[in-house]
């Protein structure tokens, strides 16, 4: 955590990016902030959320293909294999999961990647594999790396190439600006565009 709060990446369901800082997220709240880097704050609904990012780095390693075995497992928490709505993989373990809450904290099992934890909205979710049955999604999944016309794609280049564009917002009676989709909701991992270990 920095003065400004945890380094987050907020991944809505209609495929909008935010990436900055967040000092007042808690599960079971409705809301919180987050402040990206040289721009007013911009209030976030946690109902239109697929899941909260907690990283190292607002940069990350486009180039870092994320690892989602179980080779080296943390030794607390279930094994956990989280597939979204929109298809993409990610697994981890989880200290504690109850369906009755609208979400879970997941740890990466790839230590090397960017992230460090993750928030995930159970209603973003198309399942939730536990254990072996967690091992064995693993053990099928297949790894997409950058495809080879794509050499590296900056970090403030992501929303452009994925179709977003900044138009104006109030909040709070202030403009500012946010990510807004030029084209209809179709983001996903494996577009063809990589978006790496953001």
């Amino acid at each position: 955590m920095s003065h400004s709060g945890f380094r987050v990446v907020a991944r809505f369901c209609d495929g909008q990016i935010v990436r900055g800082h967040t000092s007042d997220f808690r599960p079971g709240r409705a809301t919180f902030a987050v402040t990206p880097p040289n721009e007013a704050s911009v209030r976030v609904l946690v109902d239109e959320l697929k899941a909260l990012f907690f990283v190292k780095s607002l940069d990350g390693n486009p180039r870092h293909i994320h690892d989602n075995g179980f080779s080296e497992e943390p030794k607390v928490g279930r094994r956990v294999w989280v597939t979204f709505q929109d298809g993409e993989q990610l697994a981890g373990r989880a200290p504690s999961v109850n369906p009755e809450n609208e979400g879970f904290f997941l740890f990466p099992n790839d230590w090397e990647s960017n992230l460090e934890r993750a928030w995930i909205v159970l209603r973003s979710t198309k399942s939730v594999l536990y254990d072996e049955d967690a091992v064995e999604a693993a053990r099928q999944y297949q790894p997409k790396g950058p495809p080879p016309s794509v050499k590296h794609v900056a970090p403030d280049e992501w929303d452009l190439m994925l179709g977003f564009e900044p138009p104006s917002l109030k909040l709070d009676g202030e403009e500012q600006s946010s990510p807004r989709r030029r084209t209809p909701p179709r983001a996903r991992p494996d577009s063809g565009i990589f978006l790496g270990d953001w």
